[in-house]
């Protein structure tokens, strides 16, 4: 017989096999003492005390179905209280000794069917039984439709039980479909693998089930402990106690503070809708919640309970959630705006809080605002002063000290709104003077290209500067998700410049979306950069499609692109340029994004692993669009593993790197000689074969920590004036407010606002106006500043 390698033998379907037959009819088989063992062990749920969710959560499917029978028959509804609970638990022992835990609820019951077919049965769910099908067709057919919504997913959950117990027993008696009450039947089941009987009792007087769990010997849970941090918010009423006397109850819809998973408390949590959605102050920790149960997904600002339509999908074992809706979360929250403000400004209304928010929902941020807008009574306090939000609106940054890189325009419009809202009138800068200017949004900060960081779906994103271009468009409704028209409305109503085809330019998708998610559109300098090769070639690979495809998509809104992408269109990329964008240097995911900086360090992992030149991997990723590597004379030799870490401004091989193009200061060279313990003439003679040269008149760049010392003696000062110089001082001179680098540029005046912001917490204008002068910088004196009614006309960056 002719041999054959599995590495080039392909079977196509319905050709004849030249070989024969050695085995047929075989089919995948369960070992089920083995997979009962993995579904009823902690391989699954990780903790034995989940078990105690698991009959929690089963209870809770009982009495949702008790109560959609009754909607749907017109039945009056149960007697319920904190005093007689709908589920109750309740551990202790019994009078040999045996411990257990007892889950009580009032709910629907089960017949035989229930459990001999689905209780019983491993992967069954009661939902899926032909009775409980009709049932609920029955439901959504009724006039209204009669909601039921259930926790099951898969049907095991039952076996968790024996986690913590060995048997289990159970007493139940059902609520029949015509409002009858069948019969009270119990079982004893002595061990998962073992046989047992359902038992008749005859006629019931009551519905609902016991379930008993005896608890395996040396097994240490608390029922009420577990309860208590695990349901957040219950929406029946629930206890739970023990023997000891330990006791937690529930009451329907009300968040439930004791909880060690959150940090909530009734000054810093308020409800706005019952049962589902609660603000929580920035101090607190809030979360998102399946149905009420914790899932491990903290949320700062608000505690959001997704549970009917909104249930989230969950992992096997149910303790974390896959794939959060943000945009579900942010809908509900808006519908809820107006009662923020009315019910919890002192949570919502917090700069802090609303700037969490911003980074998250920035929707809902603006709807709050919005809401602010048409009340009399909403100030917020900046500065520990009330700003009068209807005037200055709020934007991420009022609260702060910092210019934050924030272009002219932006920071003038921010004295002019803040003045509006009364800031500053203490001062003497007039309020009235400047009413005429635009209030701001807190989505303005992502229209404006502000350093915010943004969190949603699972991403950390930060904006981009506005240009004239239809990307700018299309980024900010990634971003944002307002329409694109509401877009285009508020850019113009800033001043911002909007490409001439602004007004029918097509609506976006997941392609555009997902090509703008890669990288920013601003290099380092702040001038434009266009989609790289690399930002489509992963947007092919991320949705399976063609990078003509892509190509496609961005031509039709006139989205500006590298023009070296078409080349993928014929060519994969191959090894070695994988390897190049590779984080890891592998030639796997995940991937360097193209608008970060790329420092020598990678470049040489890359050209070690793919062979080549380090000249060849700096050449590759200029290619495929990447901006900020590192520019050196490389016709040398390679450059050692030493040379690498010298190249890097920060001695640690990575970007920044010192550049050819650009003269370095004569300060860092001596820094390094005395980190390393070597000559400076021979650091300078070994970073010169890569075309690196210094000078004593190029200070150190602040970004990188200039020296007090060296900042002082740059500003002109006597060395005697200089010691007087105290901390205050450096407070006014630091770009954030704190003393530290990095620090203001003394070849800019000082902006008017901050000027005036420092004079809140330093004393009056005229002495913080002479504090400044004293220390070498020119200031703008904010009691003459012209008004700025809107930031975008030089906010721009064409």
């Amino acid at each position: 017989m002719a041999t054959r390698s599995f590495l080039t033998f392909d079977q196509e379907e319905g050709e004849p096999l030249s070989s024969s037959v050695v085995a047929s009819g075989l089919r995948f088989h369960l070992a089920e003492d083995r997979i009962r063992a993995f579904l009823m062990g902690e391989n699954l749920y990780g903790e034995p005390e989940l078990a105690v969710r698991e009959l929690y959560q089963n209870a809770l499917d009982a009495c949702r179905l008790a109560t959609a029978r009754r909607e749907f028959l017109r039945l009056p509804g149960a007697p319920s209280s904190r005093e007689a609970p709908e589920i109750e638990f309740f551990q202790g022992v019994d009078d040999t000794g045996r411990p257990f835990i007892d889950c009580l609820d009032h709910g629907a019951g089960m017949g035989i069917a229930e459990m001999s077919q689905a209780f019983c049965q491993a992967g069954v769910r009661a939902s899926d039984l032909a009775d409980r099908a009709a049932e609920t067709a029955a439901f959504a057919a009724a006039s209204p439709p009669v909601e039921l919504w259930q926790n099951s997913r898969f049907g095991i959950g039952v076996l968790s039980y024996f986690m913590l117990a060995d048997a289990v027993s159970v007493t139940t008696a059902r609520l029949e479909r015509d409002g009858s009450i069948g019969s009270l039947l119990s079982m004893h089941i002595p061990g998962p693998a073992e046989a047992f009987d359902v038992v008749d009792h005859g006629a019931s007087t009551d519905y609902g089930t016991r379930v008993r769990l005896w608890l395996k010997p040396n097994v240490s849970v608390s029922a009420v402990a577990t309860l208590r941090d695990l349901v957040i918010t219950c929406p029946v009423n629930l206890r739970a106690a023990d023997q000891r006397g330990l006791e937690h109850r529930w009451s329907p819809g009300e968040l439930n503070q004791a909880t060690s998973k959150l940090s909530l408390s009734p000054h810093n949590c308020v409800p706005a809708i019952p049962g589902t959605l609660w603000w929580v102050h920035a101090d607190g920790l809030g979360a998102v919640l399946a149905d009420g149960l914790w899932a491990g997904a903290w949320l700062p600002g608000m505690v959001m309970n997704l549970h009917g339509a909104h249930s989230p999908a969950l992992t096997a074992d149910r303790q974390k959630i896959v794939g959060l809706d943000f945009q579900a979360i942010e809908s509900q929250c808006e519908a809820a705006a107006s009662t923020a403000v009315a019910d919890a400004w002192h949570i919502v209304g917090n700069p802090d809080w609303l700037l969490g928010a911003t980074g998250r929902f920035p929707r809902l941020a603006d709807a709050i605002i919005a809401r602010a807008f048409d009340r009399d009574d909403r100030a917020i306090t900046m500065h520990k002063r009330q700003v009068d939000v209807a005037m200055a609106g709020f934007v991420p940054g009022d609260e702060e000290h910092s210019t934050n890189s924030n272009t002219t325009p932006v920071v003038n419009w921010r004295l002019s709104r803040l003045a509006a809202g009364g800031l500053y009138t203490e001062l003497g800068v007039s309020a009235p003077a400047h009413r005429s200017v635009a209030p701001g949004r807190p989505s303005d900060a992502i229209m404006l290209g502000m350093p915010i960081r943004i969190e949603r779906s699972g991403t950390n994103d930060r904006p981009s500067r506005w240009f004239e271009s239809a990307v700018s468009i299309y980024d900010a409704e990634r971003l944002l998700r307002y329409p694109l028209r509401q877009i285009i409305a508020r850019a113009r109503e800033l001043g911002l410049p909007v490409a001439e085809n602004a007004d029918a330019l097509p609506d976006t998708n997941t392609v555009v979306r997902t090509a703008l998610s890669f990288a920013r559109r601003q290099t380092a300098d702040g001038t434009f950069r266009p989609l790289s090769a690399f930002d489509l070639q992963q947007t092919s690979w991320r949705l399976g499609i063609p990078v003509s495809d892509v190509i496609g998509e961005l031509e039709m809104r006139t989205i500006e692109f590298d023009e070296l992408a078409r080349t993928l269109v014929m060519r994969p990329l191959p090894t070695a340029d994988l390897i190049a964008v590779s984080e890891d240097a592998t030639g796997i995911a995940p991937w360097l994004r193209p608008s970060d900086a790329v420092g020598m360090g990678h470049v040489s992992r890359a050209a070690r692993a793919s062979g080549k030149l380090c000249s060849e991997i700096i050449e590759t990723l200029r290619s495929l669009g990447f901006v900020d590597v590192p520019v050196l004379d490389l016709t040398g030799a390679e450059p050692t593993d030493h040379d690498v870490r010298l190249l890097s401004r920060d001695l640690d091989g990575e970007a920044p790197t010192l550049r050819a193009d650009q003269v370095s200061p004569m300060a860092h060279l001596h820094d390094v000689s005395r980190e390393l313990g070597e000559p400076v003439s021979d650091l300078r003679r070994r970073l010169g074969r890569f075309g690196i040269t210094f000078s004593d008149d190029v200070p150190v760049p602040s970004e990188h920590g200039e020296s007090k010392r060296t900042l002082l003696r740059r500003l002109g000062l006597p060395k005697e004036k200089r010691r007087l110089v105290r901390w205050r001082h450096l407070r006014m001179i630091s770009q954030d407010g704190d003393g530290q680098a990095p620090w203001l540029d003394p070849s800019t005046p000082v902006p008017a606002w901050l000027v005036a912001t420092v004079a809140l917490h330093m004393g009056s204008i005229d002495e913080v106006i002479a504090g400044y002068r004293w220390l070498g910088y020119d200031v703008n004196d904010p009691r003459t500043a012209s008004v700025t009614a809107i930031p975008g006309a030089a906010a721009a960056h064409p």
